[in-house]
C-alpha cells in the first residue's frame, strides 16, 4: 500500500497501539467505523439514488456525486480497519464497493464534476489498499484488470480529452475553487495507485503531468498564508482529496 500508508507506517501505527492508550482508543474507533460501514448493502443504496427505476444505471448527476461521497468515507474507514488490523472482512465489503463503482456505464461530469474526484479518489484507496487481497482471489489479476480498466474508461478517457483540448469538460481543471483540489487530488492519487501495473502507462503519465499543474492551482489559491476565499469549511472539503493524493506522491516518488 502507498496512498493511505505504507508497511512501515502500519507497522509502527501497530506498535504504538501496543503502547499507549490514546493510539488504543483511536483504533478503536477506526475499527467501530469500519464496522458500521462493513453492514452496508451496496446493492441497495445504489438503488436507492436512482431515479423512477429499478435500473442501477439511471442515476442523475447529483446522486452520482452522492454515492460517490459516500463511497469514498466507507472505503477510506475499510481501508484503515483493514491496514491495520488485517482482518479481510473489511477488504470483502471494500472491494464489493469498488466493484459497484466499477459497474458504472458512466461518470457525468458534464453534470457534475465533483462526482468524478470522489469517485476516483474512492477507487484509488480501494485499488490500493485492497489490491493484495485482490490478487490472493481466484482469478485476482483478472479483476484487477477489469477495475484499472474501469477507471480508464470512466475518467482517464474523459480528463485526457479534457487536457488535450478535445472536450471542454470536466472544467475542473482549470476552474479557480475547490473543485480544482477535490477533482486533481482524487485522479492524482488514482493514478499513482495503478502507475506501475503495466496498463495504460502513456496515458497515465501525461495525466500525471497535467494533474500535477492543476494541483498547484490549489496551491496558488492557499497562498500566502493557508487562507482560502471560500470558508474554512470549503478548504477542508477541497484540500482533503489533495491531501490524499500527496500522501501517495511522498510514498511513491
Amino acid at each position: 500500500p502507498r496512498i493511505l500508508y505504507t508497511s512501515s507506517d502500519i507497522d509502527y501505527i501497530n506498535k504504538r497501539i501496543g503502547e499507549d492508550k490514546e493510539w488504543e482508543k483511536t483504533y478503536k474507533y477506526v475499527i467501530s467505523a469500519a464496522n458500521t460501514a462493513s453492514f452496508k448493502n451496496y446493492k441497495k443504496i445504489l438503488l436507492s439514488y436512482v431515479n423512477n427505476s429499478n435500473d442501477p444505471q439511471n442515476i442523475s448527476s447529483t446522486s452520482q456525486q452522492a454515492l460517490a461521497v459516500e463511497a469514498q468515507e466507507d472505503i477510506t474507514r475499510l481501508a484503515r480497519a483493514y491496514l491495520i488490523s488485517g482482518d479481510e472482512k473489511y477488504a470483502k465489503k471494500g472491494v464489493e464497493i469498488l466493484d459497484t463503482l466499477a459497474s458504472w456505464e458512466t461518470v457525468d461530469l458534464r453534470k457534475s464534476n465533483l462526482a468524478g474526484g470522489h469517485w476516483a479518489a474512492a477507487f484509488a484507496i480501494g485499488y490500493d489498499s485492497f489490491y493484495n487481497y485482490i490478487l490472493a482471489q481466484e482469478n485476482g489479476e483478472e479483476h484487477l484488470k477489469d477495475l484499472r480498466d474501469a477507471a480508464y474508461n470512466l475518467l482517464m478517457v474523459p480528463f485526457y480529452k479534457a487536457y488535450s483540448g478535445m472536450s471542454s469538460e470536466p472544467y475542473c481543471i482549470t476552474v479557480q475553487d475547490n473543485f480544482t483540489g477535490v477533482c486533481s487530488g482524487g485522479m492524482m492519487a488514482l493514478l499513482i495507485s495503478m502507475c506501475d501495473d503495466g496498463d495504460h502507462e502513456e496515458m497515465i503519465a501525461y495525466l500525471m503531468e497535467n494533474t500535477m499543474k492543476t494541483l498547484q492551482i490549489t496551491a496558488v489559491l492557499l497562498y500566502p498564508d493557508g487562507g482560502y476565499y471560500e470558508s474554512v469549511g470549503y478548504s477542508r472539503y477541497m484540500t482533503t482529496n489533495v491531501t490524499i493524493a500527496l500522501l501517495g506522491m511522498k510514498h511513491s516518488f
